[in-house]
């Protein structure tokens, strides 16, 4: 007597090996969820539409066609439109950074910018440093290049300092990287937001990258 076999996927010889270490988005699925009706989700990051002024954003959409004819509905540069790209530029200027339209690209979101950044500076095997817990989307566009993640533990204010440099004393990272974090006390963090940058740059290979948001308590 034969034995019955299920195949769910039949391309599933086919795919490459990296595609091994891919999981399911966590994004993805949050979305997903948060999307019922039934879940009133406070996790998601999901801007609330209602509060969208949809006629202005009708009325903006018509304008462009308007004035930009048939250029409005067409590919424009895969690096966004110079228009935007210029104001980018000017403001990044009024914060003391100088670069040129040409510098910018506009990306489809964080998401498109995290996977663009990781196609560019990782090889399989690359160790990331990144603080933990992190976004799960950076840790995602990240997985598909094959790196080594390794999480360095926070306190109140921030990454810890000094488990980021005894990681860098044992691995050479290509990428060190902090996203969102929200604190509470940004003056005691000043000396972290200069000193984390300086201690992943130090070392050879080592791109320190993030942004860090703060607010005062209340």
């Amino acid at each position: 007597m034969g034995t019955a076999r299920i195949v769910f996927d039949r391309w599933h010889d086919r795919y490459a090996e990296r595609l091994g270490g891919v999981r399911s988005s966590a994004v993805r699925d949050l979305f997903a969820a948060a999307s019922r009706a039934d879940v009133i989700s406070l996790s998601g990051g999901m801007p609330e539409v209602s509060r969208v002024p949809h006629d202005e954003v009708a009325k903006a959409a018509r304008e462009a066609v308007h004035h930009e004819g048939a250029a409005a509905l067409q590919y424009g540069s895969s690096n966004g439109r110079l228009q935007i790209r210029s104001l980018i530029r000017d403001l990044m200027a009024e914060i003391g950074v100088r670069l040129s339209a040409d510098d910018v690209v506009v990306t489809a979101g964080a998401q498109q910018a995290l996977d663009l950044f990781a196609k560019t500076m990782l090889d399989p095997g690359d160790v990331v440093i990144t603080e933990g817990p992190t976004y799960l989307g950076a840790l995602q566009a990240f997985s598909a290049y094959q790196p080594d993640i390794h999480c360095i533990p926070m306190d109140g204010d921030g990454m810890r300092m000094d488990l980021l440099e005894a990681e860098l004393e044992r691995d050479r990272a290509q990428l060190a990287q902090r996203l969102g974090q929200l604190v509470l006390r940004p003056l005691e963090l000043l000396e972290r937001r200069t000193r984390w940058p300086a201690s992943a740059s130090s070392w050879s290979r080592t791109t320190p990258m993030g942004v860090c948001a703060s607010r005062e308590a209340t």
